[in-house]
């Protein structure tokens, strides 16, 4: 029995829609400040393909995706570590980048202040 393969399907764990381009949010939730080149070039990858998909349906906007990184455990100076090697690995990135690296009590803290 063969399987109908349908359009590939490109999830994100967030979109904002814009006038002029589509951004496309992947949140990655670290136990300690290191993340695998498999991994990024398989988030670059989905990113190609929404890419294609907007291309395919007409849309000529720019596709822009922003990582997410937060670390769940400091251990003592791998924040900066690991921005370095994003900015590394994403210099000569298929698609427009940005990255934010937040300790995940950073995050805790800044939701009790704005409570």
């Amino acid at each position: 029995m063969s399987k109908k393969r349908g359009p590939p399907q490109v999830a994100f764990d967030g979109v904002a829609d814009t006038a002029t381009e589509f951004i496309v949010v992947e949140v990655k939730y670290l136990r300690e400040p290191w993340v695998s080149a498999r991994t990024i070039n398989e988030i670059l990858q989905r990113s190609l393909a929404a890419e294609a998909l907007l291309r395919r349906s007409g849309d000529k906007r720019p596709l822009r995706l922003l990582m997410v990184f937060v670390i769940g455990k400091d251990t003592g100076g791998g924040k900066g570590r690991l921005v370095g090697v994003l900015n590394t690995r994403l210099k000569d990135a298929p698609v427009a980048v940005d990255f934010e690296v937040y300790f995940f009590d950073e995050l805790k803290e800044s939701l009790t202040q704005g409570a």
